[in-house]
């Protein structure tokens, strides 16, 4: 039995995006971005509350649409620079204001279009029975070709140089390289512990592996390419 703790879960959607118009939007399988992260958030039994955040009159709309609850964000909280910390923090405030107050906070992104809902339960999972975490993430493996001893840097010359020139030396061969990990795009967080930190990632944290597909971010136009050839659902 699940020790129960209050959890709220953030879908962050800012109206304004310069890579893809109104990218919260975008349908996969007639489905928004943000519809699809709220229909995974539904299925599991744990939350106890799914909110929307956002400025854009659209995406408040469409929220009323599809009966997704929501906040109407500050435009001082809706620019390309805001830390998303403000923005949760923003929520958690008006919900005590409504005198709702929660334990665990969940993380999610709706350009996220194939999170699945054992990912959600595995981090909840994590935060109610492992005491030693105070916030899990979901990881998937670097690709050698991006794992970060290959990256590299471009000097104002136009020469290109390895950014960790000095830890590559002995780890050329992708045998030698220590396995790296990508951020799978779900992050939950013991909410005390966020707001005295203003980290999502506040330490300990607990890495949930996941697979390639599941993290995708729908980050610019070239991703768009990838989700009008996916058809499951």
């Amino acid at each position: 039995m699940l020790n129960k703790k209050r959890i709220i879960a953030l879908i962050p959607a800012r109206g304004s995006s310069k890579s893809i118009k109104k990218k919260n939007l975008v349908k996969v399988n007639k489905k928004t971005l943000i519809e699809r992260m709220f229909n995974v958030l539904k299925k599991s039994k744990y939350i106890d509350k799914i909110v929307c955040s956002s400025e854009s009159k659209y995406i408040i709309n469409h929220c009323k649409k599809i009966k997704l609850d929501f906040i109407k964000r500050p435009k001082k909280f809706s620019k390309d620079d805001t830390d998303i910390f403000f923005v949760a923090e923003h929520c958690l405030n008006y919900l005590k204001s409504k005198g709702k107050d929660y334990e665990i906070l969940i993380l999610a992104q709706p350009t996220s279009p194939f999170v699945r809902v054992v990912d959600v339960n595995k981090l909840i999972n994590i935060l109610s029975y492992q005491k030693k975490f105070v916030s899990c993430q979901t990881i998937h493996k670097t690709p050698h070709n991006y794992h970060y001893l290959n990256s590299r840097i471009l000097t104002k010359d136009n020469v290109v140089k390895f950014k960790f020139e000095r830890e590559r030396q002995n780890k050329i061969n992708k045998q030698e390289k220590p396995q790296s990990y990508s951020f799978g795009n779900l992050i939950a967080c013991n909410v005390s512990n966020f707001l005295k930190t203003k980290d999502f990632f506040c330490q300990p944290c607990k890495g949930v592996e996941i697979d390639k597909l599941s993290s995708f971010d729908l980050d610019d136009k070239s991703d768009l390419e990838v989700i009008k050839k996916y058809r499951h659902d």
